[in-house]
């Protein structure tokens, strides 16, 4: 107990500490927790989304690049993916960026992903 009170006592000397090396340290590993903690925020507002794109992601190698910003922009937001699902996997319309192959992988995953797609966290 008595060496965790000393190490708790040495960093907070450190973080008190007003030195340029020790602020860009103290900065970057908090830069990089907020990071952290933002990706696990904008994931959880969506689950759904988040799944297709991490399927979605082990596929890109076969995807241009405006296929891949499609699928990016879509999957941040669980209502439009539904919606791109429905206009284009169901209603079979004509998709001028993602079509044939892709098109039918990508309506795939979101077909096994549709149930958590449809759920609505607040």
């Amino acid at each position: 107990m008595k060496k965790l009170f000393y190490f708790l006592i040495l960093l907070a000397i450190v973080v008190a500490i007003d030195h340029p090396k020790i602020n860009q340290l103290y900065d970057d590993t908090l830069g990089s927790f907020k990071m952290f903690a933002r990706e696990g925020i904008k994931t959880a507002k969506n689950p759904g989304g988040g799944k297709v794109f991490r399927e979605m992601e082990k596929h890109f190698a076969s995807y241009s690049k405006a296929e891949i910003e499609m699928i990016d922009k879509l999957t941040k937001n669980n209502q439009e993916v539904l919606a791109f699902r429905k206009t284009f996997c169901v209603g079979g319309e004509f998709n001028p960026v993602i079509y044939g192959t892709n098109l039918r992988r990508f309506c795939s995953i979101i077909e096994k992903h549709k149930r958590q797609l449809s759920t609505v966290i607040k």
